[in-house]
């Protein structure tokens, strides 16, 4: 057990722990509410990657229900960095805790640079640029949700500052140190994307709240932004797309 002589905060231990503590050559990071299911999944993890080239992470699924129960499996897709980053990431997939994520390469990214609530899915998108992706199907964690989880005490204004800080810090990244190849139109049409995955639900809430004010704030908050609505065309594809997977979820 390592314990620091003062405490350095969320972001900075991440960061600590990678760069001063880590000496393999993949890390994951699990939080204090996190924890494996699959007692096999890092050993199969090594095995895939093994089997593939340039590899930056390897993910999987988690689990917030009370059953607790891993579903494991050693099949796997594997996409371009760019891919991944344009195409499969979605905010409602991506986890930090199954994320095996290769050292040197996140470090060459500048993982946890940004001391934001999504640090680690900023740190993810930025390691992207790095190689390929791997996403294995099953279930390989278990979040456990306490009173205490940031992501469900922060503000709603908390949260959309995190997520514009967020959208933002790739968007800089990616037009200062693109190896996939990014066009400015996919910078655009991926902002566009992640806007609506990251404020529609939080809009949504505060108006199911019946917090009106909190929402007429929030929604000139996101048209300061440059966020759009009616024009947005990802929002079409995003209400059914939510409606199916709360349905079968």
């Amino acid at each position: 057990v390592i314990r620091n002589a003062s405490n350095l905060g969320r972001v900075a231990n991440y960061k600590n722990a990678l760069e001063t503590l880590a000496t393999g050559e993949w890390v994951m990071n699990l939080d204090g509410d996190d924890y494996l299911l699959d007692n096999h999944y890092i050993s199969d993890c090594m095995t895939i990657i093994a089997e593939n080239e340039n590899v930056a992470f390897i993910q999987s699924g988690i689990t917030m229900k009370s059953e607790k129960k891993a579903t494991r499996t050693n099949k796997y897709l594997v996409f371009s960095g760019k891919e991944y980053l344009l195409h499969k990431y979605n905010v409602w997939s991506y986890n930090h805790m199954t994320t095996l994520y290769n050292r040197s390469k996140a470090q060459e990214a500048g993982f946890y640079t940004q001391d934001i609530l999504s640090s680690d899915a900023e740190s993810t998108l930025r390691l992207s640029n790095y190689g390929n992706v791997i996403l294995k199907e099953g279930i390989a964690g278990y979040w456990r949700p306490h009173g205490k989880n940031f992501s469900l005490t922060s503000s709603e204004f908390s949260k959309f500052e995190n997520y514009n800080t967020l959208i933002q810090s790739i968007n800089t990244f990616y037009q200062e140190n693109d190896k996939i190849e990014l066009h400015e139109k996919d910078l655009k049409q991926w902002t566009q994307k992640m806007h609506i995955q990251y404020f529609i639900p939080i809009l949504i809430k505060s108006l199911a709240k019946s917090n009106f004010k909190t929402f007429r704030d929030l929604l000139g908050q996101y048209y300061r932004m440059g966020g759009k609505l009616i024009t947005n065309g990802y929002l079409y594809k995003y209400i059914p797309t939510r409606i199916i997977k709360y349905i079968t979820s």
